[in-house]
């Protein structure tokens, strides 16, 4: 699984290979701890001075809201929070803002889901796209802390830092909807089931870029998931 340490040494290759103004290495983050009450006990985090403006305590609290939504999977009101709260954040900041809303065929029927995608543009055709999920899978009382929150927490707090800036290379933020399993992760019977019943979002966010021809363009994907214990 991805690490933070993972997403901050390709953030500063990617800048150094192809934009103007290089940002130094994002900061370890270390371990988010969440009470029975849901309660989350934010670590302190090294200054953003130290870490090329990433602020590793305002990315704890983008998690901290997102798991006082509770739940969020595909279609439930939960998510529609999470939603209007990533939207908002991300245009507070100045972001270009696009939304992907579809339907996904499911085990459990049809579900409105949503990609978000805050674009930074380049001087460059090249796109390096910055991944993560914000849904949570199917379990009851699960709010997705560290699977879903910590990764979205991340990247709204990289878009907070990148969005000011202009490079050669188109930066997109992207996050995914319905990437959990809608059901069970796993069908003994049918092996095509198991392979089709997940990443809702990142399969039509591809296919949507290959028809539009700028699939062929992304040079690098980083993706941020379950990036929330310390190593």
């Amino acid at each position: 699984m991805a690490r933070l340490t993972v997403v901050s040494a390709t953030l500063t290759v990617l800048w150094s290979a192809g934009c103007s103004s290089q940002p130094t290495a994002l900061s370890h983050v270390v371990s988010q701890q969440v009470s029975h009450q849901n309660a989350m006990v934010l670590p302190s985090a090294p200054p953003p001075s130290t870490t090329g403006g990433f602020d590793g305590s305002r990315a704890f609290g983008h998690v901290r809201h997102l798991v006082d939504f509770g739940p969020r999977p595909p279609g439930s009101s939960a998510i529609r929070q999470a939603q209007s709260y990533v939207i908002e954040q991300l245009r507070s900041y100045g972001c270009h803002v696009e939304e992907h809303d579809f339907h996904a065929s499911t085990p459990i029927g049809d579900l409105p889901m949503k990609n978000i995608i805050a674009k930074i543009p380049g001087t460059g055709p090249g796109i390096v796209l910055f991944a993560t999920h914000y849904d949570t899978v199917r379990l009851p009382n699960f709010v997705g802390a560290d699977d879903g929150g910590s990764g979205t927490g991340t990247m709204v707090e990289l878009a907070r830092v990148l969005c000011p800036r202009k490079g050669k290379l188109n930066i997109w933020i992207v996050f995914f909807d319905g990437e959990e399993a809608q059901g069970q992760w796993t069908d003994k019977n049918s092996i095509q089931w198991t392979a089709t019943n997940n990443t809702f979002g990142s399969r039509e966010m591809a296919a949507s870029m290959a028809l539009s021809g700028e699939l062929k363009h992304v040079k690098a994907m980083v993706l941020a998931d379950m990036i929330g214990p310390s190593i």
